[in-house]
C-alpha cells in the first residue's frame, strides 16, 4: 500500500495490515479518497480513490461532515460515521500523518444484528480476527435463538392451558349432568376402585359416597 511512493504504514507489511483493518480508508488533505480496504468496499461501493469524504460518510460523533479537518480535530477520540449509501454505520480512530499530508481511520462497521451481516454483503472473512463485532454477533444470535425457544415453548404452554380449561369445562359440565339424573353413576380408577359417585348411586344402594370410596364395584 503506497500513496505517491510512500508506503502508508512502513513498518507493517501490506498484507498483514489489511489482515488487521480490512475497513480502513486513507485519504489526502483535499479530502479525497486516496485507498480503501476490501472489505470497505463491501459496505460502501463508492469510496473508490478520488470520491470526496463528504459524499460519503456524515459524522454522527462528532456531528458534521467528516473531513480531514475534522478528523485532525479529534486524532484520540472515537469516530462515528455513517455510510450515506447503505445507511452502514462505522466506528474506529483515526491516524493522522503530516509528511506526506494524509489521515487513514482505522475502522470497523457497527452492527448490532447478526442479519446485518448479510444485508451488507458481508462474511465473517471480511473481519479481523481481533474484531469483537464477531464476538457480539454471536452473543446476538444465541440470544436470538433462545428467545425464540422460549416463545415457542410460552405458545406451546398457552395451547396446553386452553386444553386444560375446556377440558376442566367440559368435565363440569358431565359432572353436572351425573349428579342431576336418577341414575347411578361412579366413576372409577384405572384399577376399576371408586373415586366418585351421584346422588341417584346413594338412593338406589343406599351406600354414601365415603363408605365406597377406594372400592371396586
Amino acid at each position: 500500500m503506497t500513496i505517491s511512493g510512500t508506503s502508508i504504514i512502513s513498518s507493517i507489511p501490506s498484507k498483514e495490515f489489511l489482515r488487521a483493518f480490512p475497513f480502513y480508508f486513507a485519504w489526502d488533505q483535499n479530502d479525497r479518497i486516496l485507498e480503501a480496504g476490501p472489505s470497505l468496499i463491501k459496505v460502501c461501493p463508492m469510496a473508490i480513490p478520488g470520491a470526496r469524504l463528504q459524499d460519503l460518510f456524515l459524522a454522527i460523533r462528532p456531528a458534521g461532515e467528516f473531513s480531514d479537518a475534522l478528523a485532525r480535530s479529534m486524532p484520540d477520540n472515537l469516530l462515528l460515521l455513517r455510510c450515506r449509501q447503505n445507511q452502514c454505520i462505522l466506528r474506529g480512530q483515526v491516524i493522522i500523518i503530516n509528511e506526506p499530508h494524509f489521515g487513514i481511520m482505522l475502522a470497523t462497521p457497527w452492527l448490532t444484528e447478526p442479519d446485518q451481516v448479510e444485508r451488507l454483503g458481508l462474511t465473517m472473512g471480511d473481519f479481523a480476527l481481533h474484531d469483537q463485532t464477531l464476538d457480539l454477533l454471536q452473543v446476538l444470535q444465541a440470544q436470538r435463538m433462545t428467545s425464540a425457544d422460549l416463545i415457542k415453548l410460552n405458545t406451546r404452554l398457552k395451547e396446553k392451558q386452553t386444553k386444560l380449561r375446556e377440558q376442566e369445562a367440559n368435565s363440569r359440565k358431565l359432572a353436572l349432568v351425573a349428579s342431576r339424573t336418577d341414575n347411578a353413576v361412579i366413576v372409577t380408577d384405572a384399577q376399576g376402585r371408586i373415586e366418585w359417585a351421584n346422588e341417584g348411586f346413594t338412593r338406589i344402594t343406599g351406600w354414601e359416597l365415603a363408605e365406597v370410596m377406594g372400592r371396586k364395584p
